[in-house]
């Protein structure tokens, strides 16, 4: 079985890529594919705890609660981007695994495939 990591780097709220992104997690966790996720810069904003909508798009959290239905339950965070806007490690929909950034070309390494949208 491949080993996907899914690079997120942009918000939820700007452009299609953060929803486009989820969709072929989706898609690849439903032909029982590892998929894994790490979360960088604004894609931070997609995984907060009562998200506010902004430009009347829906929030993230009803599909991101979902991913461990999946079996997308491998997800991390670069402590680096979470504490550049001013969050904490319990504003969060789901448990994540944070990471420094001198960490993420480590775990980049474990996977078989880099997917970033």
């Amino acid at each position: 079985m491949s080993a996907y990591l899914v690079l997120l780097t942009t918000s939820p709220y700007h452009g299609s890529q953060f929803s486009e992104a989820i969709d072929l997690m989706l898609t690849l966790a439903a032909f029982d594919q590892s998929v894994s996720i790490l979360i960088l810069d604004q894609a931070v904003w997609g995984f907060i705890d009562h998200q506010q909508i902004i430009d009347q798009r829906q929030s993230t959290a009803g599909i991101i609660q979902g991913l461990s239905f999946y079996g997308i339950e491998q997800i991390y965070l670069e402590i680096e981007s979470m504490t550049q806007y001013h969050l904490k490690p319990d504003q969060f929909i789901l448990p994540l695994q944070f990471i420094h950034r001198d960490q993420v070309n480590s775990l980049m390494n474990q996977y078989t495939h880099l997917i970033s949208l």
